[in-house]
């Protein structure tokens, strides 16, 4: 059976905490990536991704509140207030079309630039905390389910407490597409939790 360390990247890229968002976002933009793990010297203290950036652009006021933070990975499932912000759905159907208005349109874009958010704020106001990982003899199936499970889309890979890897969803997809991937029928007991 196929075990992470036959799929997943091992030359990871990395940000440190102090990291500002603006490097963050331009290392995943030149590398194609949609994440990083955030080290403290050797320590593993979180991981960012590019979600983590654009809702940190999208609150009121560009600081993440504790309140923002994901549910707990074991409950594995997303909480109906995450999607049903009352304010998204907004239709301005009071505001008067421009013709039937004197003097000015009904939508003015101001031309004054914000503050630069992205170069003022570091990794360690948006990152999340709770590291999803597994050991690399794990299976790639097991990866999967607990990937989807957990509602993420990469996995720190450890070893003795030390990043030996990652593995995202594409990882995972280009192994199902190679048909490396024996699925399990019967769920079966993960091999990384029997040692």
């Amino acid at each position: 059976m196929l075990q992470i360390r036959d799929v997943m990247t091992h030359d990871v890229l990395t940000v440190t905490p102090e990291t500002t968002l603006r490097e963050a976002a331009d290392l995943f933009a030149r590398h194609h990536i949609s994440g990083a793990p955030v080290l403290a010297g050797h320590s593993i203290v979180g991981v960012v991704s590019a979600t983590d950036l654009l809702e940190f652009v999208a609150s009121n006021d560009g600081v993440r509140s504790p309140s923002d933070d994901r549910p707990a990975v074991e409950s594995g499932e997303r909480m109906p207030a995450e999607y049903d912000d009352e304010a998204a759905s907004l239709v301005f159907t009071d505001w008067p079309l421009a013709s039937e208005t004197d003097d000015a349109e009904p939508f003015v874009m101001d031309d004054t630039l914000p503050a630069d958010l992205f170069g003022e704020h570091t990794v360690s106001e948006v990152m999340t905390c709770e590291i999803c990982s597994l050991p690399p003899h794990a299976l790639v199936t097991e990866a999967a389910q607990y990937m989807w499970k957990a509602g993420v889309h990469r996995l720190l890979v450890l070893e003795r407490g030390h990043l030996a890897g990652i593995l995202s969803t594409s990882d995972v997809a280009r192994a199902v597409a190679r048909r490396e991937v024996n699925v399990p029928r019967d769920g079966g007991n993960p091999s990384w939790r029997s040692s």
